[in-house]
């Protein structure tokens, strides 16, 4: 039997929307999070779709925190790895955290919105 590939693209970009909104949900629990002094790296948060993947990320290049000069991506690992630093708002592990609350219904709520 032959897949019809109407069917196969649009499942395809059912499943990638799916995963880029539940990405979208935990970029923005993350957000929620993160340590904002400068709002630096609360703002470089993003979600894209590259081919067929989909990541979120804190941190680019082009977003240089005011207080410092340096730029959010040389920071934003050390900002959520550093536990003992204290921040007045926000936590370290912001995204690790906000990962690990969403794991567990991930792929209930992708397969939900991926039906074809």
């Amino acid at each position: 039997m032959a897949l019809d590939t109407a069917i196969f693209a649009r499942m395809r970009a059912n499943v990638l929307a799916a995963v880029k909104e539940d990405v979208e949900g935990t970029m923005s629990l993350a957000q929620e999070r993160v340590p904002r002094d400068t709002e630096t790296l609360h703002d470089s948060a993003r979600t894209a779709v590259e081919g067929d993947t989909v990541y979120g990320s804190f941190g680019r290049d082009n977003d240089v925190n005011p207080r410092t000069g340096q730029p959010s991506n040389v920071y934003a690992e050390l900002v959520e790895e550093d536990t003992q630093k204290h921040h007045p708002t926000g936590q370290s592990h912001f995204l690790r955290s906000a990962v690990d609350e969403r794991r567990a219904g991930m792929l209930a709520r992708i397969a939900a919105k991926a039906k074809v």
